[in-house]
This record gives C-alpha cells, structure tokens and sequence, in this order.
C-alpha cells in the first residue's frame, strides 16, 4: 500500500466502518494501544493503530509506515458548534447528544488528512 490520498480515506473508513459496531458504555475511559483491545467507541478516543487496524480487527502490519490516530467526542444536538465535552470517557449517552468520530492518517510522519463522522449513540 503506497502512499496516496486514496489509501488514507480507505484506512480511515476502517476505523468508521469499525465504530459503527461499538457498544458506546464498553471501554469508556480506556484508551485501546492495538487491535486486541479496542473494547467500545470510548476506547478508540485518544487510540493510535501504527500499523494500521481494520474495521475486523486486524492489524496490517504489513503497512508499518502508516498510522490511525482516533479521537471521540460528544456533542449536544441543540448545539454543534462546539463539543459538550471533548472527552468522551467523561460524557454519558443521552438522546440529546451525537459523538463525533475523527481520524487522522499519516504515511512516514506525513499527515495524508483528516476525516470525521457523527455517529448517533
């Protein structure tokens, strides 16, 4: 897997495509440090994958110069111009509220982009 814009959106769409399957209470406040222990959507808030993870849980570590760093926040719906809390190990679930999910991938050091999703709890 070279280097390409293509590639880095791909390699985030696996985090997304993986956090849609979470449980949103398992692993708050738990950070995950590889593939074996991402617990629920709290434990990907603050997770860095090098070598990158899939949405299946594997780590392709054939890929070791790319790297998936995960943040989680929670926003209130009557109000997303800001998070209510940026933390996502300090927040509970309530109807009223969306997570934000954004990864950011680099190749050798190089930041290839960002990308984020709302996800509803």
């Amino acid at each position: 897997m070279a280097e390409s814009p293509t590639n880095a959106a791909l390699l985030a769409r696996e985090i997304y495509e993986l956090a849609l399957t979470l449980d949103t209470q398992a692993g708050a406040g738990v950070t995950a440090s590889g593939a074996g222990t991402v617990a629920g959507l709290g434990s990907l808030d603050g997770a860095v994958f090098m070598p990158p993870i899939t949405s299946a849980l594997e780590t392709l570590s054939e890929h070791p110069r790319w790297k998936q760093t995960v943040s989680v926040s929670v926003w209130n719906l009557a109000d997303l111009s800001a998070p209510a809390n940026a933390a996502y190990a300090a927040a509970a679930s309530t109807s009223g509220q969306l997570y934000r999910l954004s990864v950011t991938v680099t190749y050798n050091g190089l930041e290839q982009g960002t990308w984020w999703w709302w996800l509803n709890p």
